[in-house]
């Protein structure tokens, strides 16, 4: 996926992935399911690609969005979802217990 954002691409084909995270919801009559992943640009900018689909009874929703975030935003999630990457990234940090 490609957007710009503030005189910026973003591009998912040309942007590293770095963590990733997915979930889903399940009711009685319907289901929803998200992945959000987040990539690093080679000028070193973050953002989060967010893929999300609902399936209710008698439609399917499905949506696709770009968003920047700091490296501050970047680095907690990195952290919570891929610490193996985080420490790759921005150095050994994480100590063992």
């Amino acid at each position: 996926m490609k957007k710009i954002i503030d005189g910026l691409l973003y591009d998912t084909d040309d942007a590293t992935p770095i963590a990733w995270n997915s979930d889903f919801d399940a009711g009685f009559l319907d289901y929803e399911d998200w992945m959000t992943t987040l990539y690093m640009t080679s000028n070193g900018r973050f953002f989060l690609h967010v893929k999300s689909s609902h399936l209710g009874f008698l439609y399917i929703d499905e949506d696709e969005y770009i968003k920047p975030v700091s490296e501050e935003k970047a680095q907690q999630f990195a952290m919570r979802h891929n610490p193996h990457n985080f420490n790759v990234i921005w150095g050994n940090r994480i100590k063992k217990a």
